[in-house]
């Protein structure tokens, strides 16, 4: 965890650092459960520096149309029921 995180006032600076490090955990959980259950290769948005909110990155720019989409399929299904939505 990185030492720029700035509480808001009136919050521990402690407590905001371990809210950080449960968010980070949650989103490793969400991917390895995108990998392993859907098949969908996803990495956390911290890997590429963004540290606010949940965000994933996926590749599939070199994949033939159809492929692609039955991807996107499987990674939107998987978000559903992973997210609960």
């Amino acid at each position: 965890m990185s030492d720029d995180v700035i509480a808001p006032p009136g919050v521990d600076l402690a407590l905001a650092r371990k809210v950080l490090q449960t968010e980070a955990a949650a989103i490793l959980a969400l991917v390895e459960r995108l990998v392993k259950e859907y098949k969908v290769a996803a990495i956390p948005g911290t890997a590429f520096g963004i540290s606010r909110g949940c965000s994933l990155r996926v590749a599939f720019g070199a994949l033939e149309t159809a492929t692609a989409a039955e991807g996107i399929g499987r990674l939107v299904k998987g978000l559903k029921v992973i997210v609960g939505k």
